[in-house]
């Protein structure tokens, strides 16, 4: 199966390409702690993948989990970008451009991962064209192109709009593989006409993430997690009575607790902010009805992460929750627990946990229901803290039994199912250990590319690898045919003085005219020359005896640079005489097919590098150097002849076809 990936979509058989692809990023905890357990497990265990994202939070993924993440649907990224025309019109637009960008991007990988999170349930309000949609395609797209699509311990329940239903049936029947977080999941699916007879179920996924040691807590301080809720896609009539219900009952619970010598510490379960009203009102409501209370009786604690949660809650005795990932939080940290039920999920959970009896629904939430239930709660604290200590040890277990199945499913190949079998003890050391917060798990991230990045890892090439690299580029290539070309152009028949960085064998000096006269400096000089100066670029400045030019130019040069891009950059900026004009290269490390040289030191996505680029130039124009489905420059002449001539930049289509840019800049 693995040599017929490669063969039909130029997948690497030893470097696996994984992608991550859900609402991740986006501002809720759950779904971003489910994220963090298969990147915790593939870290761990296959530090050689390669992995991206594509998420609804692109920017948030990227920045914390230093992982390549584009966003989720077309008009995320454009919708602020053109101005004049309506959102409406670029949603509906975004909808087609959409079936080619996921495509695309599917197309990249070798497998696909969903993990966790209830993708195919709609507890929540949601639109058909939103999610499900994106679903399917991704589920289409794996299905057509042989990528291994994952839905890994998700959640499913009933559905009653009907094209909703349907678009998550395709999108899980479509998929390579499924597993539940419980059997209510399995059944619902199965109700809604799906075969579900090999489906197994394992628990949810941020069961896998390393909890704080444990610490029974303080008996009388109370974590109560809360929650924006509005009520199901079935109630959008009724969602703002269902929210007032449910808030003025958490009002009446919390001055209950107070009341009762209880402090309370509130706790949100979405990082977008859509939770802050409800602990801002709770305040409020306790200011006014108990004028006389110590403010440190009744705070918000802020979070950013799962691990923010826990630490949380970790001086707590009891938890009162909502939000389902800060129950799980909870009984990660083996807290009596109370979870505010707003669907199955909830009663399953609890249940699976050894506490059936301590959920209160939301829809019948009332202050003399649940303060009973709660003072049950407290009578029991140190039996259930015991239980759930068992239970979650197994329920550690049978996630790492799924990682190693789902890995052993996705390359069945005798080696990697060896390799994955004896690294498995090492997820277990790690769910043992101390949360990770999200620098350490970004840190961590990034240490893991260390090994598959040159530029991370310092690998940089010196003159013995240059003196015989450089060869290859003593005869005129299409890169640099286009560059003489693109020079020509901005030359104007003046008279002018241009350096190549990195210059080799000084092939471009042949294709240039008389009135552009050449300089170039490289590390490796074949041929000596007065206009030829030989030094390291890395270990020394980028000078040449005080001069200073109209032109620079640089091609191939920055993929090899490492960590040294912005020193190179500012160096150059000081060598442009007034006026004048760089012309750098850069490979397109967002095409659909992302093939890197080896013994590149500094790879990252394009939109990275010009970020970078923008900080010491002013970018005046991006050209690509031609479009290719396969990431390589032109070969035949029909297809060189048409690429010579193309130089715009098409919006979407440049940046999964071109193969790689010339961007054109002035000095700031």
């Amino acid at each position: 199966m693995a040599g017929r990936l490669a063969r039909n979509t130029g997948k690497s058989t030893t470097r696996r390409r994984i992608g991550l692809f859900g609402n991740l990023g986006s501002g809720n905890i759950g779904n971003d702690a489910s994220m963090e357990a298969i990147l915790s497990y593939l870290m761990v265990n296959h530090p050689e993948a390669v992995l991206d994202a594509m998420c609804a939070g692109p920017e948030n993924v990227h920045e914390r989990y230093g992982i390549p993440a584009i966003p989720l649907f077309w008009h995320q990224k454009y919708e602020h970008r053109v101005s004049g025309v309506p959102a409406t019109a670029l949603k509906v637009f975004g909808k087609g451009a959409d079936i080619l960008r996921t495509a695309v991007w599917v197309s990249r990988h070798d497998a696909v991962i969903v993990p966790g999170m209830g993708v195919l349930e709609a507890s929540l309000p949601l639109r058909p064209w939103g999610f499900p949609y994106a679903m399917v395609l991704l589920s289409a797209s794996g299905r057509a192109l042989g990528t291994k699509v994952a839905l890994v311990s998700v959640g499913a329940g009933v559905i009653n709009q009907r094209l909703t239903r349907w678009l998550f049936n395709r999108a899980a029947k479509m998929a390579f593989y499924r597993s539940y977080r419980d059997a209510g999941s399995r059944e619902a699916m199965r109700q809604r006409g799906l075969d579900t007879t090999h489906d197994p179920i394992y628990p949810d996924l941020a069961f896998a993430l390393p909890a704080p040691p444990y610490d029974p807590g303080d008996p009388q301080t109370v974590c109560v997690g809360v929650m924006d809720y509005h009520g199901s896609n079935d109630d959008r009539r009724r969602a703002d009575e269902i929210y007032a219900a449910y808030v003025t009952e958490m009002k009446h619970f919390v001055r209950w607790l107070v009341d009762n010598g209880r402090k309370v510490r509130l706790l949100i379960g979405d990082t977008n902010g859509s939770d802050d009203r409800v602990v801002t009102e709770i305040l409020a409501d306790l200011k006014v009805a108990r004028p006389n209370l110590d403010p440190s009786w009744a705070m918000a604690e802020p979070v950013t992460s799962l691990a923010d949660v826990m630490r949380a809650m970790q001086p707590a005795g009891t938890v009162v929750a909502i939000r389902f990932h800060n129950v799980i939080a909870a009984l990660k940290l083996r807290k009596p627990t109370i979870a505010i039920s707003y669907c199955p999920k909830h009663d399953a959970l609890m249940a699976d946990s050894g506490l059936a009896s301590y959920y209160q629904r939301v829809a019948t939430l009332d202050l003399g229901s649940l303060t009973r239930n709660f003072t049950e709660l407290e009578s029991h604290a140190a039996e259930i803290q015991q239980a759930l200590a068992e239970r979650n040890a197994t329920k550690e277990q049978l996630l790492r039994e799924q990682f190693t199945a789902l890995w052993a499913a996705f390359f069945p190949d005798t080696a990697a199912a060896a390799r994955d079998a004896t690294r498995a003890e090492a997820l277990g050391h790690l769910s043992n250990s101390e949360p990770q917060d999200k620098t350490i798990m970004k840190k961590s991230v990034v240490d893991k590319d260390a090994r598959r990045r040159p530029e991370a890892a310092s690998t940089l090439y010196k003159r013995d690898f240059w003196s015989e690299e450089n060869l290859k580029y003593s005869r005129p290539h299409y890169r640099m045919e286009k560059a003489s070309r693109l020079l020509k152009k901005l030359a104007r028949d003046r008279d002018c003085i241009l350096l190549d960085v990195g210059c080799g064998p000084a092939t471009l000096s042949t294709l240039l005219p008389p009135n552009i006269h050449y300089y170039g400096i490289d590390i490796a000089i074949q041929n000596p020359a007065p206009n030829l100066v030989e030094v390291d670029l890395l270990e020394k400045p980028i000078t040449f005896e005080g001069r200073q030019f109209d032109i620079i130019v640089a091609q191939g040069v920055f993929e090899y640079v490492g960590n040294h891009q912005a020193e190179k950059f500012a160096e150059i900026v000081q060598l442009l005489s007034d006026n004048g004009i760089f012309v750098v290269s850069y490979v397109n490390f967002d095409h659909r097919k992302m093939d890197i040289y080896w013994p590149y030191s500094n790879v990252r996505s394009f939109n990275d590098f010009r970020s970078s680029l923008a900080e010491h130039f002013r970018i005046q124009r991006i050209i690509p150097t031609s479009y290719n489905w396969g990431h390589r420059e032109p070969s035949r002449k029909l297809v060189r002849a048409l690429n010579m001539h193309i130089n715009l930049n098409i919006p979407f289509i440049s940046s999964v076809l071109a193969v790689e840019y010339f961007l054109i800049c002035s000095a700031r």
